[in-house]
């Protein structure tokens, strides 16, 4: 019988991506949040209305957009 070694990837739970709600803080505006989160490589950017931007973004990023918006982690609803 052969054994397989497993090897922890090193993958970091911070670097999983997360499906987010931005909000611009006072003072800034949605295209620089848009351009912002661009260069923090997030994907499925998308402006929902005046003021709240939808994207999936690393966690590990979050930290990157402190001075410019308000991060929220969207609300998953659970399956039973």
């Amino acid at each position: 019988m052969f054994v397989k070694k497993v090897v922890d990837s090193g993958a970091n739970r911070s670097d999983q991506r997360v499906a987010v709600v931005v909000e611009p803080r006072q003072g800034c505006s949605d295209q620089e949040v848009v351009d912002r989160l661009k260069k923090e490589a997030a994907e499925h950017i998308s402006v929902l209305s005046p003021g709240f931007i939808s994207a999936e973004l690393a966690q590990s990023r979050f930290s990157a957009l402190e001075a410019i918006a308000f991060v929220h982690p969207k609300v998953r609803k659970q399956t039973r």
